[in-house]
């Protein structure tokens, strides 16, 4: 950690993270926040990230994915002493690890921060193959389609026809 957990600089971002997330709680007693492919949910919401937020939520992605962390939930009884644990524990879990989603939970569990708790990342099971697939033969399709009518409306040039008005808006 490059300040210890009664920093004032770390205090302020702290408490303005603490206010946020019991703004967030107010609506249910729990929420998460869940890392899908490259996007960042609270429950089932995607956030809309605007370009000043982009790196830092780049940055968040990337590192809940190197400890292995598909999803954070927060529940309602979060203090910010809590918040400052879990944030020492997050940073100082070795990513390097053969499990850094293990050695966190247990630093978690020894650090006995209890209102927050973190989901393993899935890892994605979907195939996308037959999407490519599809995609590469209708683009296939496409070219050739364009290359026979610029073929067509060039030869109707070369012969002095008057080329059709549709074949030549395609």
């Amino acid at each position: 950690l490059i300040h210890d957990l009664k920093n004032v600089a770390l205090n302020s971002t702290v408490d303005k993270a603490i206010e946020f997330i019991h703004l967030l709680l107010k609506e249910d007693e729990s929420f998460s926040l869940k890392v899908v492919q490259e996007h960042l949910f609270i429950d089932e919401v995607k956030i809309k990230v605007d370009i000043e937020n982009f790196l830092a939520s780049m940055y968040l992605i990337e590192e809940m994915k190197k400890r292995g962390i598909g999803s954070v939930t927060f529940s309602a009884h979060l203090s910010a002493d809590e918040l400052k644990r879990f944030i020492y524990a997050f940073i100082s879990t070795d990513i390097k690890s053969h499990q850094p989603f293990e050695e966190l939970t247990n630093k978690l569990s020894s650090l006995a921060v209890t209102a927050i708790s973190i989901g393993q990342l899935k890892e994605e099971a979907e195939n996308f193959d037959h999407v490519l697939e599809d995609t590469r033969e209708m683009a296939k399709n496409i070219y050739f389609k364009t290359i026979a009518v610029a073929s067509e409306i060039m030869d109707s040039e070369k012969l002095k026809n008057s080329t059709g008005i549709k074949k030549a808006k395609r």
